[in-house]
């Protein structure tokens, strides 16, 4: 260990700790293998048996699986292993204790949030210690009564202070956001045996886990990234809370919004109200247009802004009664009284897309006395629907709509989500039901068997079809049962070894199908099982995947890809797709650009030209392959490391959602860069660096604890020097000494919009702080400068000194846990007699508040 900060410590423990008996030899720690990224949260309550023990059910995994964590120190160590779990640093640097439970299988501990661990070690272990350890997580009400939560014990140690920090009472929601409760990590120290038979905690020997997220029971994996549209119609909601309510439709119904603004639809045609200046619109435009082109228009609004147009003038009154293509979305919990004020207005015959949702998602018979939302429907004769959507609504329910409501002959499009168990009960019947329409696009989900459940009957005509998921034997059936089919979207198709080699009736040589567009949107088929899926259909024009691959396989292959697209579909005019891989922090091996360049050849440039990127995404080890634009799965926004086919070997810092261009209005949007949390290899930390160079949307970026050395701030420094967007810099506990600091000075003089730089926790010193103030005395930007834990003493805060008395935009100053006795004290309170502007000054945990008038100043020392 390096920073300052820790060989403060070890100063500290010799000058307090004299009993202690002396080592022959400086004892280190390590923590042997990496620990799993991922940990299920569960409460104490879930492992407490009837004697009031704690089962440790769910014990804390390394990458191997091994349900332990294994330490090594050196053979001869005798003492004890102490064990914190902690939050991660904040912005600045700072540690606080989880206000979680630690438990251990084999030591007793007290059942308290924040209560630390002590592992006997004795030399019979010859240095291999094997820690069994579990983490609960408390109720709110548990969390919201344990506070405030303490920092990490070192830094108060040190201070000889308290470690409870003054902070006001939050909520625990509160809690777990400002503290990222959601990520923590480990420490693991040593304790050497006193004199007197106690034991000193050696701070100098502390080391830290990997970083672990909290899970809420199932581990990350493709599904958390992309979510798939299984709503089909896009229709007006008459309730503006359905979109909140409506489990898992928020990134689709945002992913609707900004398709609608692509298709350069009416933005927000909310805003059309009977005004003087709506109303001069109206009579210069609309009235003179035939009623068909009216109609067109009236397409692109909501049912509400088309109502609201009857108040205009008695000409649009009359027209707008005309008008028979109104879409509508009701939910369970939406005003009866509503619902029949709008068909009042509104014939059913003039209602074209239909979706209901039930909110309650009761699965219990519909009785109108207790239930009687769906009674409002009831007599009502919707002639000329075109399009319905069920979702979440009782099988009986649906039954009733597809016997009594719904027009044999309109209905070209359905729509049915259902829960689990009204599937299992009336999945059957309902398609029964629905075998005499004549549809067009049908979306079902939670449907297995799916061929033994419907009976498709020769006459459809069914062309459209989106299923949850499937096997390589119904995909064959369905091909050989509907031959008009010419697009199928399914999660995922599955292939095993059974279904290839067990005897079949179906041939599969026989099937003709003639489907034109295939997606798969959770492909998890090896490339072998997906050429043979993808051979039953040489027809298919477009192609769309989307996989989270396992291992770095044949799938990011561009030259596999060239000899097999023309071999089997020979008519493919676009392929879109999006692979991810999670790869180790560590490894080096896959190189984004050197995967692309596979790409960059007459195949994809020139004769498909469909072009492709590659994207390091910052905030996880993923690496992304993707087509451009992207529009067939929802991704999460993130910021990325983005190269393309077309953009040679340069990298881009983006958050651009891949729907857009590369020169889109999104890539105009600021961007928060925090890596504090997330340590990423030194390969992407390069091409990040390089990025910074032409990027003029990064307003924030956090580095601390990436241990980026001297070089790595001269190549940042030489990125940002020109930069006029980034306003906030964080590099604590990056080994910054005063070389490091002279290129942060050529920082300040070059870069005018630099307004908060934080380097706590580094060994910047006198001379360091030397080169700053030089810096310091042309800049007129800079407003917060952190600098504590620097090691910096009676010269360094003279040159501060120096500064203040003529400085007039810093605000706040850092100097904690640095070498401030009572001359340099004294040095402060004369400085600050004639500064004017400086508010805040940092001289431990505390903010003191300066006023103009201040003519006194603590010392920490």
């Amino acid at each position: 260990m390096q920073s300052t900060i820790q060989d403060q410590h070890r100063e500290h423990n010799a000058s307090t700790a004299d009993n202690v008996s002396r080592l022959p030899q400086r004892h280190e720690l390590q923590v042997v293998h990496p620990l799993q990224k991922t940990y299920r949260s569960r409460y104490l309550s879930e492992c407490m048996p009837l004697t009031g023990g704690v089962t440790c059910t769910s014990l804390l995994c390394d990458r191997l699986r091994n349900p332990y964590v294994t330490l090594k120190t050196t053979p001869n160590f005798q003492g004890k292993v102490r064990v914190d779990w902690l939050t991660i640093p904040n912005k600045m640097g700072q540690r606080h204790t989880m206000p979680y439970y630690l438990i251990s299988r084999d030591v007793s501990s007290p059942r308290h949030q924040g209560v630390y661990i002590m592992y006997d070690v004795n030399a019979d272990m010859n240095g291999i210690v094997r820690l069994y350890l579990s983490l609960y997580k408390p109720t709110l009400s548990e969390l919201a009564r344990n506070q405030p939560i303490p920092l990490f014990q070192p830094a108060m140690d040190l201070l000889h202070r308290s470690s409870v920090v003054n902070h006001q009472q939050m909520s625990p929601r509160q809690l777990v956001r400002e503290f990222h409760l959601n990520k923590s990590q480990l420490a693991f120290t040593l304790c050497t045996r006193a004199n007197d038979e106690s034991f000193v905690v050696q701070w100098d020997t502390t080391v830290f886990s990997t970083v672990m997220t909290e899970t809420r029971g199932i581990l990350r994996n493709a599904a958390t990234i992309f979510t798939f549209d299984y709503i089909l119609p896009s229709s007006t909601n008459m309730d503006d809370g359905y979109k909140e309510e409506l489990p898992a439709s928020e990134d689709v119904m945002e992913r609707r919004k900004r398709q609608k603004l692509d298709d350069t639809r009416i933005e927000d045609p909310i805003k059309l109200q009977s005004t003087t200046t709506a109303t001069s619109m109206v009579n210069a435009s609309l009235l003179i247009l035939p009623v068909e082109l009216v109609h067109n228009i009236l397409d692109y609004f909501d049912a509400k802004t088309v109502l609201s147009l009857r108040r205009v003038c008695k000409q649009m009154y009359d027209l707008v009664n005309t008008y028979n293509r109104f879409k509508f979305i009701f939910k369970s919990t939406s005003s009866p009284l509503a619902i029949e004020s709008i068909f009042q207005k509104i014939s059913p015959e003039n209602v074209v897309s239909l979706t209901i949702v039930d909110v309650n998602n009761t699965d219990q018979s519909t009785n109108e006395e207790q239930y009687p939302f769906y009674s409002l429907f009831h007599n009502l004769h919707f002639t000329r629907l075109r399009s319905m959507t069920f979702h979440g609504v009782p099988g009986e329910e649906v039954a009733h709509w597809a016997e009594h409501i719904l027009n044999v002959d309109s209905l070209a499009l359905l729509s049915i989500q259902w829960s689990e168990l009204a599937r299992q009960r009336t999945w059957p019947s309902v398609l029964s039901t629905f075998r005499q329409y004549h549809l067009r696009q049908l979306c079902i989900n939670h449907v297995h068997n799916l061929t033994e459940h419907i009976l498709w009957p020769d006459q459809w005509i069914l062309e459209h079809l989106t299923i949850n998921e499937c096997t390589y034997r119904e995909y064959v059936t369905l091909l050989l049962q509907l031959p008009h089919l010419r697009t199928f979207s399914t999660r995922q198709c599955i292939v095993s070894d059974a279904d290839i080699s067990a005897p079949s009736s179906i041939n599969r040589n026989s099937v003709t199908a003639k489907l034109e567009s295939l997606t798969v949107t959770h492909c998890l088929l090896s490339m072998p099982y997906l050429q043979m899926l993808l051979s039953l259909t040489p027809s298919v024009r477009r192609l769309q995947l989307a996989s989270h691959r396992q291992m770095f396989d044949l799938f990011f292959n561009a030259t596999h890809w060239e000899n097999l697209i023309p071999a089997i579909l020979p008519q493919l005019d676009k392929f879109e797709f999006i692979f991810f891989h999670t790869y180790d922090d560590e490894d080096n091996s896959i190189d984004v650009e050197a995967l692309l360049a596979s790409f960059r050849t007459p195949f994809w440039l020139d004769n498909e030209r469909w072009l492709v990127a590659a994207a390091y995404a910052l905030h996880e080890n993923d690496i992304w392959l993707y087509t451009m634009p992207l529009r067939f799965v929802c991704v999460r926004d993130v910021v990325r490391l983005e190269t393309s086919t077309m953009s040679g070997d340069t990298f881009r810092l983006t958050k651009r959602p891949l729907h857009k261009t590369i020169k889109s209005l999104s890539e105009q949007t600021p961007i928060i860069l925090d890596l504090h949390a997330n340590q990423i290899s030194s390969l992407k930390r390069d091409y990040l660096i390089n990025a910074l160079h032409k990027n003029v949307r990064l307003v924030e970026l956090n580095l601390g604890g990436h241990q980026i050395g001297n070089q790595g701030v001269k190549n940042l420094v030489n990125a940002l020097r020109n930069n006029r967007a980034l306003k906030i810099l964080f590099l604590w506990e990056n080994q910054i000494d005063d070389e490091g600091a002279q290129y942060l000075a050529d920082l300040l003089r070059h870069n005018t919009e630099l307004k908060e730089l934080y380097l706590g926790n580094n060994s910047i010193g006198d001379h360091g702080v030397q080169h700053l103030t030089d810096a310091l005395r042309n800049n007129g930007t800079l407003t917060t400068l952190d600098l504590r834990s620097n090691g910096i003493g009676k010269q360094g805060i003279q040159h501060l000194c120096d500064v203040l008395k003529t400085n007039q935009t810093l605000i706040t100053l850092g100097l904690a846990y640095n070498e401030i006795d009572v001359q340099a004290s004294q040095c402060l309170t004369d400085a600050l007699a004639s500064n004017k502007t400086l508010e805040h000054l940092y001289v431990d945990e505390s903010s003191i508040l300066i006023n103009t008038s201040v003519s006194t100043c603590t010392p920490t020392q």
